[in-house]
């Protein structure tokens, strides 16, 4: 299973170019972990304040559900500010 979108990032807002790196790892282990409700109990406030592209996220959170909420295998994860976003690769085994 896999799912595309970045994870923290702000476009056209005051904040562009900010990538909250601590969201980012927050959610990898969250979402390696594969609990379902402590993800949910961080994405709901956290999101928010995480830039208006991170509700990107949400395409994980639809992977993650379809997997199984088994976890998943990061392939990689970077921060790339010329792009403005926290990147991350990763691949949820069925």
């Amino acid at each position: 299973m896999l799912a595309s979108g970045g994870l923290s990032h702000s476009i056209g807002e005051p904040t562009m170019g900010d990538i909250d790196e601590t969201f980012d790892a927050e959610c990898i282990r969250l979402f390696r972990n594969g609990a379902e409700q402590p993800l949910i109990d961080f994405l709901g406030p956290a999101m928010p304040r995480a830039g208006n592209g991170a509700d990107e996220v949400r395409n994980w959170v639809v992977a993650h559900a379809a997997a199984g909420a088994k976890g998943f295998e990061l392939i990689d994860y970077l921060p790339v500010p010329e792009v403005y976003v926290g990147c991350g690769f990763a691949s949820w085994s069925v």
